[in-house]
């Protein structure tokens, strides 16, 4: 049947069955495909007035159309007070309550969708409130990492979540691959009903992608990166995603000499010009930076990140960001002359240009300006012109304070940490590192100095630098019992600790 045969149907039957919801709704869905959204929204809207459990259908389309939030609640109110009123006499109405549930998770107002289905599983357990509130955790998953994509730990137990109330939720499934980490693997005897699942699924069609990938996804967060390997190898020709994922798996699986000969396969084909799929060169990028390939990550971005007529998008500028970063401190630590040259300099602009507000930009900054390379005078040009546009000054501030205590200029590093800490006054690094550079530069200054450390302690309770710190003024002070506990605390937890050893030798000489 098309399309159109299927609609006039639908119009027929609301013709003759005005009050059929379903009926509305079906053909609002018909017309939506149709690209006619102002018939689908009249028929939407017509279905939500007869029966409130469509209203989270309707909600999708305006949102879709570009209503704003405020628009959103306003049209959802008089749904949400009818679920409400139903479930307040039913509290076992299962449709109405997931439908409730879907308006808020819509609303972006998860933690009431939650609450609703969590209430409704401790009534009676239910296949449905559990697949709708694994949805649920799914969207949480998302919109997390889309906000905040560092934020992985939480992301991964929200994926997790998800994954064991409905084990077939592909999106929870997603999401749990991207957030899990290669040194967090989660436990595969948790995951096991997922596999279970999955396993199934494979065997009752091998020739299904889609099996596969779910399955390969899986097993890749559990850790058992051979049956992955197995799962994956038969579509991995599909696309350079997938040769990707296979490659990233022989790497996690110690299988290098594997991992390099697809890597450089891929590299060739995306040199040649075989594709200009972006998440195609973001995956690849992902490979060479589990392979600690650094150089090879920044030559392979480069040219999307400053010759292309468009902006990169936002996993492709975070992987440059992530390896440009990496490159530098690998090549300062193979050759302490690196920092302070041009190409250092170049580096981090290139970074700094695609995210002037990403603050780990400061230290390594901080570290060229005060060098005696030919750079210097241009990174301190940079150091100035980013502190007038007032992004970064706290973190400029503070890194170039450290900085100047590691050249011992200590006039220079009290007079950055004072700024820093004019603008964070409870960042326990900055108050750290100003009594550091206080009492080095007069013991005079033991007294200032111990209470900005005793603050620093307060926020980070026992921490060993913090403690080391306190143990130096302490002994400036000549209160050398005390000096010799904090002292000790330290090496009692890290016994290599170079500041403590020296200090507690001066304590016994």
């Amino acid at each position: 049947m098309t399309e159109e045969q299927r609609q006039q149907q639908l119009r027929r039957a609301v013709h003759e069955r005005r009050t059929d919801a379903e009926a509305h709704v079906l053909l609002g869905k018909s017309y939506l495909r149709q690209r006619q959204t102002r018939l689908a929204e009249f028929h939407m809207t017509t279905a939500v007035e007869l029966d409130p459990k469509y209203a989270a259908e309707l909600l999708v389309l305006q949102k879709a159309l570009g209503r704003s939030p405020q628009e959103l609640v306003q049209q959802a109110a008089a749904a949400i007070q009818k679920l409400k009123q139903r479930l307040s006499q039913e509290p076992d109405d299962q449709q109405s309550r997931i439908s409730l549930a879907r308006i808020f998770a819509v609303l972006a107002d998860a933690e009431q969708a939650e609450s609703l289905l969590q209430d409704g599983l401790a009534i009676e357990e239910s296949t449905d409130l559990k697949q709708s509130l694994s949805a649920v955790y799914a969207g949480m998953a998302i919109d997390l990492f889309s906000r905040k994509p560092l934020n992985q730990t939480q992301t991964a137990e929200l994926g997790q979540k998800a994954v064991l109330l409905n084990p077939a939720n592909s999106k929870a499934i997603s999401i749990l691959f991207k957030s899990v980490q290669s040194t967090s693997m989660l436990d595969p005897i948790t995951l096991r009903p997922a596999l279970v699942h999955w396993r199934q699924q494979l065997k009752r069609d091998v020739t299904c992608v889609q099996n596969r990938l779910h399955l390969m996804q899986l097993l890749t967060v559990c850790g058992l990166f051979d049956e992955a390997i197995e799962v994956l190898k038969p579509i991995a020709d599909m696309n350079v995603n997938s040769q990707a994922h296979l490659a990233r798996l022989f790497v996690l699986a110690g299988r290098t000499d594997e991992a390099r000969g697809v890597t450089d396969g891929l590299l060739r084909e995306l040199r040649s010009g075989a594709t200009d799929d972006e998440n195609a060169v973001v995956a690849v990028a992902q490979v060479l930076l589990i392979e600690n390939r650094l150089q090879e990550v920044v030559d392979l971005l480069q040219p999307h990140v400053t010759e292309s007529n468009r902006p990169p998008g936002a996993e492709l500028a975070a992987r440059y960001v992530q390896s440009g970063f990496a490159l530098f401190d690998q090549k300062a630590a193979a050759d302490e002359s690196f920092v302070g040259t041009e190409q250092s300099l170049e580096l981090l602009q290139r970074i700094h240009s695609i995210n002037p507000a990403m603050q780990s930009i400061a230290p390594r900054l901080a570290k060229i300006a005060g060098s005696q390379g030919v750079a210097a005078d241009a990174a301190n040009q940079l150091v100035l012109r980013i502190l007038t546009q007032g992004k970064l000054n706290a973190a400029v501030y503070s890194a170039v304070g450290a900085e100047s205590i590691l050249q011992e200029d200590l006039d220079k590093a009290v007079v950055n940490l004072q700024q820093a800490l004019a603008l964070a006054p409870n960042d326990p690094v900055v108050l750290n590192n100003l009594a550091i550079a206080l009492v080095r530069r007069s013991k005079d200054n033991a007294g200032q100095a111990l209470k900005l450390a005793q603050q620093a302690l307060s926020i980070v309770p026992g921490h060993l630098e913090l403690l080391a710190t306190r143990g130096e003024i302490l002994l400036a002070l000549n209160r050398l019992s005390e000096a010799r506990q904090d002292l000790s605390a330290v090496l009692a937890e890290s016994p290599t600790h170079e500041l403590a050893q020296r200090l507690l030798a001066e304590i016994a000489d």
